[in-house]
């Protein structure tokens, strides 16, 4: 049976992270099954499920973990968790991850407090999941641009286009632009 673990690090960003965590993980028998990494205001950010070694101890992998993350000075956390099979085993499966249950929610606007809670509070009151969410601030100072893109995949009962009004009445109380696209996984 397959053993998985998450493991998070995070810590000033520089060259080479990716490099020599990965690194690790090779020589330790893992494989990445699924990750999440990005920078956040000069902090690198590494979420990964990894599927475990059926031979590596997990106190080696946590061992040479300590030491790497150390020398990169990242706080870390490894963690055995429970799966039936890796994320990708399990999304085809259950039909998740199908092309047409996607979408893509994106918006731009003033930046202001409450942003997220409006937007993420509507999303899960009209039975929307979130797979992945990105937010970004661009403009100027005095001038900020607030950019929010949110991949959800919609529960069999959500009528798209009781969603899409949803959205449009939050955009207006808002005074931000929302939309809503499915999101193809197949861009050509």
């Amino acid at each position: 049976m397959s053993r998985f673990a998450v493991l998070t690090l995070v810590g000033s960003d520089r060259p080479g992270i990716v490099a020599r965590v990965s690194r690790v993980l090779f020589e330790t028998g893992c494989n990445i099954e699924d990750s999440s990494m990005t920078r956040l205001c000069g902090q690198f950010s590494i979420m990964l499920i990894l599927r475990l070694s059926e031979q590596q101890p997990m106190e080696e992998i946590d061992r040479k973990m300590a030491i790497e993350a150390a020398a990169l000075e990242l706080t870390w956390f490894l963690k055995e968790i429970d799966l039936v099979a890796s994320p990708h085993v399990m999304a085809q499966e259950s039909g998740s991850l199908e092309s047409n249950d996607l979408f893509m929610v994106n918006l731009v606007g003033g930046d202001r407090p409450g942003i997220i809670y409006r937007v993420t509070t509507l999303l899960a009151d009209q039975g929307a999941n979130i797979c992945d969410l990105r937010t970004y601030v661009v403009g100027t100072a005095t001038q900020p641009v607030y950019i929010m893109n949110i991949e959800v995949t919609l529960d069999p009962a959500t009528v798209f286009a009781t969603l899409a009004a949803a959205i449009h009445q939050l955009s207006v109380a808002m005074g931000v632009e929302i939309t809503i696209q499915p999101l193809s996984a197949d861009p050509f």
